[in-house]
């Protein structure tokens, strides 16, 4: 290849490259390439391709050479296949892929299934091709492009390097359009967004000059959308924020891709926190010179995903760690350098009774006084889990066995405090140290409930007793008139069940029953009891709850079993009209059946918030006398009017 040749070459493709330049704002004329492509490499027909991003479709954009014999070729096909998009074949490109310039000897071989056969031997037939170059577009090492060079014989007096060249330079072209196009679209998208988005959205420049922004962004800054643009944002944001916002330009000019930022901003004096995303919008030579970025207020998502971490680790009622937390946490601590480490597992005393008695908002008050009890006896690096119902657990590190039952003391201690002298409860506490790495730490927490459930066992029943008790003198402490009333029926109870010669362990209980049949009354809102006019309905089945929750007191207790059963029932009827069961007759344990009736005599008798004054002694007896049989045990109820009400009143004369 003479010099002169190869100069005049070099020439012809600088006039090329000054006419892309000089038209780069304009649309790329593929088939006016494809024409410079053909003069350049004097090959009689040039085929031009492009393809898609895939690097697999492909489009022919250019068929340039003899008009008639390519008018031939269309009519022989029976479409214009300029313009036509084609599927690629693995087989066939595989080998064109291999390099740059591919020299191939058949048409046949070119084509390969995109046309039939008989059309491909038509079409040799009007080109008498003696060889065919494929060179292909490339930028990056990614086709963008290929032209097909058809040669007759003797034709091809090419360097291939120049045709690597022109090559080259299309493909330089080629992508820089492309982008243009994107960037173009990109620009006319996002500026269409700007109008109306609430988002906070800016395009600015690689000196961070303002360019232009959505109305909510400038109001996020405290101005007009005329008065930031145009401005630097070191002259709107506090330094550090003008510091980040250019390593933030650097590191996409580096990479040319997007940047996710989240970052916390003051807006109208709240403090706001932003998700956004920084893109390059316009890139020029190698650098970005245009970027935009789409920000959004995630606040309230960010509240809502702490709320569910905090809900994922926490127990809703108390504000504790859970379970879960708790396991995760043991394992985690459980290490050499945390030894000695004890765990403290608490049970709450009595919190049935105070669910079945007053209720379940009150057995959660109880949970949550003795969550603060545990919390206030603990350092603020200590960990206390509710694990469930009424348990909890507690886990000590660097803490031997005598801090440790230093923190079970100043917990009994603050419990004392939290306890309601009307509805008492109290902690079965255990403890237990792990000394050694080697010792299993679910052997620990073992021990340590063993010893929670042993202090609980032995202070139960003696627990109960006095939770009992506390309970009654609470209701004879609020309701004054209630104690005299229990008194005087306990003594009735023991009077009539001694004349009935009822004796020993089962009338020292009847007598007890007595005392304490309307302990459920604890439960009955104050209101009610004292109301000095006649019950509503309502109210009147408030107050017919009390037996059981006398029952489920008492019953709470060993101690208290049997005399449960007498208060259950002591205002049942004998034709079965009472309440709270409905039993009729002997189904009534007798000593319900007693209190039935002295509870009434004495309800008759003494004042009652709703009577100033109690009715006569005969009259009491004369209404026990007309519901005998049907509200009263007949035999017992004429017993107490013949035998115990003339002896209570010589009682009274003497």
């Amino acid at each position: 290849m003479n010099r002169n040749y190869k100069e005049m070459q070099l020439l012809k493709l600088n006039k090329y490259s000054r006419q892309y330049i000089d038209n780069f704002d304009k649309e790329l004329d593929y088939q006016d390439i494809n024409k410079q492509m053909r003069e350049f490499s004097g090959a009689e027909y040039s085929i031009f391709y492009t393809f898609e991003e895939n690097e697999k479709d492909f489009t022919l954009v250019g068929f340039d050479g003899n008009e008639s014999n390519i008018k031939k070729v269309m009519d022989i096909i029976g479409y214009n296949i300029v313009g036509k998009k084609f599927k690629y074949e693995e087989n066939r490109h595989r080998r064109l892929e291999s390099s740059i310039i591919t020299k191939i000897e058949s048409l046949k071989e070119l084509v390969g299934s995109a046309l039939p056969d008989i059309i491909i031997s038509i079409m040799e037939k009007i080109f008498p091709i003696d060889h065919i170059l494929v060179v292909r577009v490339t930028k990056d090492e990614e086709t963008i492009g290929s032209f097909n060079l058809i040669f007759y014989k003797n034709q091809n007096k090419n360097d291939n390097e120049m045709l690597k060249l022109f090559a080259s330079q299309i493909g330089l072209f080629i992508n820089n359009k492309r982008y243009e196009q994107k960037t173009f679209e990109s620009t006319k998208r996002f500026q269409s967004l700007l109008k109306n988005s609430v988002s906070i959205i800016v395009i600015f420049d690689n000196k961070g000059n303002y360019i232009d922004a959505s109305y909510s962004a400038a109001e996020s800054l405290g101005l007009k959308k005329e008065e930031l643009i145009g401005k630097n944002f070191k002259k709107i944001i506090p330094e550090y924020k003008a510091e980040d916002f250019m390593n933030t330009i650097t590191t996409i000019n580096k990479t040319k891709q997007p940047l996710h930022k989240e970052d916390t901003l003051i807006v109208d004096g709240e403090e706001r926190i932003y998700e956004s995303i920084i893109f390059p919008i316009k890139q020029k030579e190698d650098e970005v010179v245009l970027f935009g970025s789409i920000a959004n207020d995630i606040t309230e998502k960010k509240e809502k995903e702490k709320e569910i971490i905090y809900l994922n680790f926490h127990d809703h009622l108390t504000g504790l760690y859970n379970r879960r937390f708790f396991e995760e946490e043991l394992k985690r601590l459980d290490v050499e350098r945390n030894l000695p480490l004890s765990i403290i597992t608490i049970d709450v005393n009595g919190l049935k009774l105070i669910n079945d008695t007053f209720g379940h908002n009150k057995g959660d008050e109880t949970l949550i006084k003795s969550a603060k009890a545990i919390k206030n006896s603990l350092r603020a690096d200590e960990i206390a889990a509710r694990m469930g119902g009424d348990e909890f657990s507690i886990i000590l590190t660097k803490c031997d066995e005598s801090q440790a039952n230093s923190v079970v003391k100043r917990i009994k201690e603050n419990i004392e405090k939290e306890s309601e002298k009307e509805i008492p409860f109290s902690l079965a506490i255990g403890a237990y140290t792990k000394t050694r790495s080697k010792e299993d730490i679910s052997n620990i927490l073992k021990n340590a409930e063993s010893k929670m459930y042993t202090n609980k066992i032995f202070s139960d029943q003696s627990r109960r007793r006095e939770a009992v008790l506390t309970i009654l003198t609470t209701l004879h402490e609020k309701h004054q008139r209630e104690e005299k009333h229990s008194k005087r029926v306990s003594q009735l109870a023991y009077s009539l069940g001694k004349g009935l010669e009822i004796k020993g362990d089962k009338l020292d209980k009847l007598k007890t029953a007595g005392l304490l049949h309307d302990i459920g009354k604890i439960a009955i809102d104050y209101s009610i009891i004292e109301k000095e006019g006649s019950l509503s309905d309502k109210e009147y089945e408030e107050i017919k709850k009390h037996p059981e929750m006398g029952y489920r007191i008492l019953s709470s207790s060993m101690e208290y079993q049997d005399i449960a059963k007498i208060v259950l029932y002591h205002h049942e009827k004998i034709d079965g009209s009472g309440y709270p069961k409905g039993i009729k007759g002997n189904e009534i344990p007798i000593e319900s059946r007693i209190i039935s009736i002295v509870d009434a005599y004495d309800a008759m008798t003494s004042s009652r918030p709703y009577r100033p004054k109690g009715m006569s002694s005969e009259k009491a007896a004369q209404i026990i006398k007309e519901n005998l049989g049907t509200q009263f045990d007949f035999e017992i109820g004429s017993f107490f009017i013949e035998e115990v009400i003339p002896e209570i009143n010589n009682d009274k004369k003497g």
